[in-house]
């Protein structure tokens, strides 16, 4: 989260705060040396005791130590909850998943998780009630550390519904559809061959690669038909 979403609040409560207890503080030193003016001129004449001036000034030092500290202390916790929990493995991610997927509860879940990347879908009702949802995670560590799964994209696409949407990072592809065109095998220009059920949504995570998509049948399937196959290449 952009730290100016917190700095310029804070920043504005501040200069508020600093410019009430600044006024505060001039009107009592004013109310002070009118005070010690009367007393001057009538020395005899017994007033109304006012506190010193340093411990005025220690009080509002006080004051404005103790709001700042609040504030700063607000941000910090809101800081800590800002940052992603760690997701090491696909049962995390599911979990992840599940609480921002408002379809997670009642829905079909189709996960798959590589070196540098994980993929999630989320598909299920019929008629007007028919619905999904997609996340895509990045490892943020080097291979060889324990893994960091990080949430980068997710919600709904055209392509995912009529075709397949194509994601890439680190060497590795994820693959979402929810197979409208029935696709039934992936081969890859690598040599590598996924098959899938036609009749159902998958999503693959495989080595990066140019691929083709084939029927049940052997013919091969258009995916830019229509227009709506989507590759993109994640920083």
């Amino acid at each position: 989260m952009d730290s100016m979403v917190f700095v310029i609040p804070i920043a504005v409560v501040a200069l508020i705060l600093a410019l009430v207890l600044t006024i505060i503080g001039v009107v009592y030193f004013l109310r002070y040396q009118r005070h010690l003016d009367r007393a001057l001129a009538d020395p005899g004449r017994a007033g109304r005791p006012m506190a010193s001036p340093h411990r005025v000034v220690i009080a509002l030092c006080a004051v404005l130590a103790l709001a700042l500290g609040s504030l700063g202390l607000s941000v910090l916790w809101d800081t800590l909850r800002a940052i992603p929990p760690r997701l090491e493995n696909a049962s995390q991610i599911v979990g992840d998943f599940a609480e921002d997927c408002v379809l997670a509860d009642t829905c079909t879940l189709e996960v798959d998780v590589g070196t540098s990347m994980a993929a999630v879908l989320g598909y299920g009702g019929e008629g007007e009630d028919a619905g999904y949802c997609f996340a895509v995670y990045t490892n943020r560590q080097d291979s060889g550390e324990r893994p960091w799964y990080q949430l980068r994209v997710g919600g709904s696409a055209t392509s995912v519904e009529r075709s397949v949407l194509v994601h890439r990072t680190g060497g590795e592809m994820a693959l979402l559809s929810l197979n409208t065109q029935g696709i039934a095998k992936i081969v890859c220009h690598n040599g590598q061959t996924m098959e899938v059920d036609p009749g159902r949504p998958f999503v693959l995570v495989m080595e990066d690669s140019g691929f083709q998509a084939y029927a049940a049948d052997g013919s091969e399937i258009d995916l830019n038909a229509g227009g709506w196959y989507e590759d993109w290449a994640l920083p």
